[in-house]
């Protein structure tokens, strides 16, 4: 998967996090069910380097063909959020602004996010 010039949203999760492999079943359904969404995904693994080595085999357990990035550290969950809840998103629009934070999974999140990037793309 190729990251273009769209908004991005940045998922936050980790392998011992149910609500995260939730999510990230619902970002991967809603990927390939189309249309094609206005916006790319980006997911960041905060397992500590202790649990690194089960990121692999829970991507392939779940079925999972996401691009991930390891922030072991919270060098990267850190800039976005202080109280390191997981599942975590953050809308970020083509233009480097937060547009929107979504705190715990959500079924609606593709929904609010589409909504709030048209509102910011007509504000303009």
């Amino acid at each position: 998967m190729a990251l273009t010039n769209h908004a991005l949203i940045l998922s936050f999760w980790a392998t011992w996090c149910s609500p995260c492999m939730v999510e990230l079943k619902s970002i991967m359904e809603k990927l390939q069910a189309g249309p094609p969404l206005s916006f790319d995904v980006l997911t960041v693994n905060v397992d500590p380097s202790e649990t690194m080595s089960d990121v692999k085999p829970t991507l392939k357990l779940y079925k999972l063909d996401l691009p991930v990035i390891l922030d072991p550290k919270h060098e990267i969950f850190s800039k976005y959020q202080d109280s390191k809840t997981l599942p975590f998103s953050v809308l970020i629009s083509s233009k480097g602004e937060i547009v929107a934070t979504f705190s715990g999974f959500s079924e609606d999140m593709f929904i609010r996010a589409r909504k709030m990037m048209e509102e910011s793309h007509n504000a303009k």
